[in-house]
């Protein structure tokens, strides 16, 4: 889907222009008014975010820019966020919301599963993923990994980390067993000892190498990760909506921007989700995430993502075309 737009105005008159376009209303009946009366204003689209309850841009700017509305006067409504993508897709499955987040894993195991969304903008996460082992595992590397038992989540995130090491270590993806759980679930089982390792992102990555013994083997960007984060807009909304979403898009920049100009906006929405200093201090080191929309980049990046994904049996359906899957302002 491509929006046929001009360039982004500067922040501060896009929401000059929406105030104004929302206060300043013309009173005066017009022809097939009954008189004394006005006729009745069009509804403002409502859009219902519910990111996934880590670092976005997306969930940074609830705080910074778009609580209650987006600059064109769309009205935002959030939801209480979820704890991976798993469960944000079937929020959009059920129509329950419009926009949220993932990584690119999810992109295409989504879309192959009949998913109907776009691609709105990505943000490189690399440092904030990775596999940490435990202490007793006797893993000093991914080539250590064979034989070993990785806690992963399916068809996401952890599992792309997981092959992608056995990959860059010579090693087969059926080398070692993937223990398929839910990220919470995951970092329970690699805290009691019961996995060797977890493949893991944001909190999760954070806290299983605050286990004690626990060894950092790799980040996505020693394995140069391609797992980018992303934000989506559901095929029903983008297409009834289309200029809500060029909105959104602009909002999502503006909000970047801020967060480059003051990082503590980040450890504060971290504070903000209930992370004690143990996250906050960690989370302090990132950089700040860009969000960027869709380009040419984006789309080679994806694709390569793909093929990537389709070699090592991440995904069967190797016939979704990104191209038709995103929005380019």
């Amino acid at each position: 889907m491509k929006l046929h737009l001009s360039a982004p105005k500067a922040w501060a008159a896009v929401a000059l222009a929406s105030l104004i376009s929302l206060t300043a209303c013309d009173s005066r009946p017009t022809a097939g008014a009954a008189p004394g009366t006005t006729p009745a204003a069009t509804p403002a689209a409502t859009l219902r975010i519910s990111p996934v309850n880590s670092y976005s841009t997306l969930t940074l700017s609830k705080t910074v820019n778009l609580a209650s509305k987006l600059p064109d006067g769309t009205v935002v409504q959030w939801g209480a966020g979820f704890p991976a993508f798993a469960p944000a897709l079937d929020a959009l499955n059920g129509d329950s919301i419009d926009v949220s987040t993932g990584g690119a894993t999810n992109i295409f195991t989504a879309l192959g599963g009949g998913a109907q969304f776009y691609v709105i903008g990505t943000e490189a996460s690399h440092f904030s993923e990775g596999i940490t082992a435990s202490g007793k595992s006797g893993i000093g590397s991914a080539a250590d990994l064979k034989g070993k038992t990785i806690a992963v989540n399916k068809a996401g995130t952890g599992e792309y980390l997981a092959h992608k090491a056995l990959a860059d270590a010579g090693l087969k993806p059926t080398d070692a067993v993937l223990k398929y759980l839910p990220p919470s679930d995951g970092l329970a089982a690699f805290e009691a000892g019961s996995v060797d390792a977890i493949a893991a992102w944001d909190q999760y990555f954070i806290t299983a190498q605050q286990v004690p013994g626990a060894k950092l083997i790799t980040t996505g960007e020693t394995l140069h990760s391609t797992n980018v984060l992303f934000t989506f807009v559901s095929k029903k909304f983008a297409d009834a909506h289309p200029e809500a979403v060029k909105s959104l898009i602009q909002g999502l920049q503006a909000a970047s921007a801020e967060a480059r100009k003051n990082p503590k906006l980040v450890t504060d929405l971290y504070t903000t989700l209930g992370a004690g200093p143990n996250i906050t201090d960690q989370v302090a080191k990132w950089p700040t995430l860009d969000f960027t929309p869709v380009n040419d980049d984006t789309i080679k990046l994806l694709q390569e993502h793909q093929q990537f994904l389709a070699k090592v049996g991440i995904i069967a359906n190797t016939n979704i075309d990104i191209k038709q899957w995103v929005v380019r302002p």
